[in-house]
């Protein structure tokens, strides 16, 4: 909720924070998937959450990772642009 108070407020910190959060999360959402974690298992998932499947919460991250990059590249005069 930080995160996204810093993203409504223009804070350019929250980017990078919201970046890493989400690359996190698409990084251990994987590895849970194909290691697993001891005495746990993916039924569990749909319990502790009642009806939301997480999927579609991986490509929530994965297009905010999207408008993160689109946002990096529009930022003028912070990166020489490659012609």
């Amino acid at each position: 909720m930080v995160i996204a108070a810093g993203l409504l407020g223009g804070y350019r910190p929250a980017w990078h924070l919201g970046a890493l959060l989400a690359a996190t999360m698409m990084v251990l959402f994987v590895l849970v998937r194909i290691t697993g974690l001891p005495d746990f298992q993916l039924d569990d998932w749909i319990v502790l959450l009642g009806f939301l499947p997480l999927g579609p919460l991986l490509a929530a991250e994965g297009l905010f990772l999207g408008l993160y990059v689109s946002w990096l590249a529009g930022r003028p005069g912070q990166r020489p642009r490659v012609r």
